[in-house]
């Protein structure tokens, strides 16, 4: 008979990217030569995992036995897996002091699975129901669960009015560019130092955010040889526009009243990596000085050219 836990690893529940997965970490000494004995190693290991804010779930093994909890989106899941001689794991989920949702794993002889499988498929259902929170997908809890409400996914912001007034309200610089006939007006916002650029798609209206820079003194070529090396391994598109600037763009999806902020955060902050690399590419560097009287000029011109091509066209 085998045990549950391994003492070489311990398996976790962790966020990942824009998903939530079950993962394996080693715990065991690697290093011959380091100071730490094999059990500091593993309460090392399990400590910088509890620290580590990605980290939802760490199925620690306590003498044969673990019980975890984890709060997420209103929902207190709880773990439990257990040795000796009847085995198992339990998932315990519950919402507002309520039972939702509970299953009980037990060795599947029949199937030839071990006891070390009672852990995996605890802690891998545990992840599914993470992940189907995340979705607003509720079926997993039991419909007499008292006081359970389906939450209704909140709408996206598909007008660029709302975007500036959301943005103005939590006090940020906010000003609007005018387009002609039926274009949207995107708007220019200052986020700490940098003048950004938030506007829809033509056509398909998904919301993009962009940043300019003008790499003033660099001859052309090289500015083109650095971008297109940086931003072909990211999701950055590069735009280099007939008025001489380059333009950095990332669409975003699915913008709601209450991620607005953070998404536009996470995406300036993508943007802003990939032009730190670019400027510390051999022979580009910074710019030489404030550019942002510049920048709202050109995006302004921008904008207007676009609208103005755009009115043109007979559709």
């Amino acid at each position: 008979m085998s045990n549950i836990f391994n003492p070489d690893e311990v398996t976790i529940v962790r966020k990942k990217d824009d998903g939530i997965i079950m993962d394996r970490i080693a715990t065991r000494k690697m290093l011959p030569g380091s100071k730490f004995s094999g059990k500091s190693v593993r309460e090392n290991v399990i400590s910088r995992l509890r620290n580590d804010p990605s980290v939802l779930i760490v199925m620690e093994d306590k003498d044969g036995k673990c019980e975890e909890s984890v709060e997420h989106a209103g929902f207190l899941l709880t773990l439990t897996v257990q040795e000796g001689e009847h085995p198992f794991g339990r998932l315990q989920v519950s919402y507002g002091g309520h039972l939702a949702y509970e299953a009980t794993f037990t060795p599947q002889e029949e199937n030839g699975e071990d006891e070390e499988e009672i852990l995996t498929r605890t802690v891998s259902k545990a992840a599914t129901i993470l992940r189907n929170i995340n979705r607003e997908c509720y079926d997993f809890v039991d419909e007499n669960c008292p006081g359970f409400q389906t939450i209704e996914p909140e709408e996206e912001l598909e007008d660029m009015y709302d975007i500036a007034r959301i943005l103005e309200e939590n006090n940020f610089e906010v000003e609007r560019l005018h387009t002609v006939e039926y274009a949207s007006n995107p708007c220019l916002c200052v986020f700490e130092n940098e003048l950004v650029l938030i506007a829809e798609h033509h056509f398909y209206g998904d919301c993009f955010v962009e940043i300019k820079r003008l790499f003033l003194g660099v001859k052309r070529d090289l500015a083109a040889k650095a971008v297109e090396e940086v931003t072909s391994k990211s999701g950055v598109t590069a735009i280099h526009y007939k008025d001489g600037s380059w333009g950095f763009r990332l669409t975003v999806f699915e913008l709601t009243a209450s991620n607005l902020l953070e998404q536009i955060k996470e995406s300036v902050a993508e943007i802003l990596k990939d032009i730190e690399d670019i400027e510390n590419y051999e022979g580009i560097g910074a710019e030489p000085f404030d550019i942002s009287d510049e920048v709202r000029a050109l995006f302004t011109y921008e904008v207007l050219d676009a609208s103005v091509a755009l009115s043109k066209l007979d559709i």
